[in-house]
């Protein structure tokens, strides 16, 4: 049987440092079928390698967002943002 592997690139927002970079790196690469790991806070992204069939996708995303950052499937387009900011009046 082949393994499911995948590659994703999640939308970041808050990562600030290396230090957050290195955080998300090191939490997700504790989990079962999390494979290679690469955040850049200055892109504001976190590449990841993972076996499908071990932890899905939804579930890395909890994983980051539990510890406070907003992470966003950039694939499937899950960006909640639906303030304009041109109807805003200063």
């Amino acid at each position: 049987m082949k393994d499911n592997i995948k590659k994703v690139i999640l939308k970041v927002e808050d990562m600030v440092c290396v230090n957050c970079e290195n955080l998300i790196e090191d939490v997700l690469l504790e989990k079962d079928g999390v494979i290679k790991v690469e955040a850049s806070h200055n892109k504001g992204t976190v590449k990841i390698d993972y076996n499908e069939d071990k932890i899905p996708i939804n579930d890395l995303i909890k994983i980051i967002n539990e510890e406070g950052y907003k992470a966003f499937d950039l694939n499937n387009k899950i960006i909640n943002k639906n303030v304009n900011s041109k109807n805003k009046k200063v």
